[in-house]
């Protein structure tokens, strides 16, 4: 009995020590169109003008968070994307990206800098 209640704190205690933080699982995602222009903050974060998300916000060109810097390795700017936006930790955050064709309609703003599409 001694032996199974040592076994079971020394199990907690090696969970307790683990190296690799937990990653926050994402509170809610939005599959997303857009462009790709290029990355920002060392690679961190991407500039994408992209469509409106319902219920979320307008069409609009803005920089955000990669998951990992991997996400937007092989696009090159310019690169009609189609990448999930997820929400962790109050935060929007672009998990992965994929190229769409060339030919790929969009409906982005007329001023990539403004909201109006």
């Amino acid at each position: 009995m001694r032996a199974a209640i040592l076994l079971a704190a020394l199990a907690v205690a090696m969970g307790a020590c683990s190296d690799a933080p937990e990653t926050p699982a994402p509170t809610q995602t939005w599959e997303v169109r857009g462009v790709y222009n290029g990355p920002r903050a060392g690679g961190q974060a991407a500039s994408i003008t992209h469509e409106a998300i319902p219920d979320l916000m307008d069409a609009m060109r803005m920089d955000l968070l990669l998951a990992d810097p991997s996400v937007t390795a092989d696009l090159a700017p310019g690169t009609p994307i189609q990448f999930t936006l997820a929400e962790v930790d109050g935060r929007l955050v672009v998990q992965d990206a994929t190229p769409l064709p060339d030919t790929t309609r969009l409906a982005l703003p007329s001023r990539p800098d403004s909201t109006d599409a």
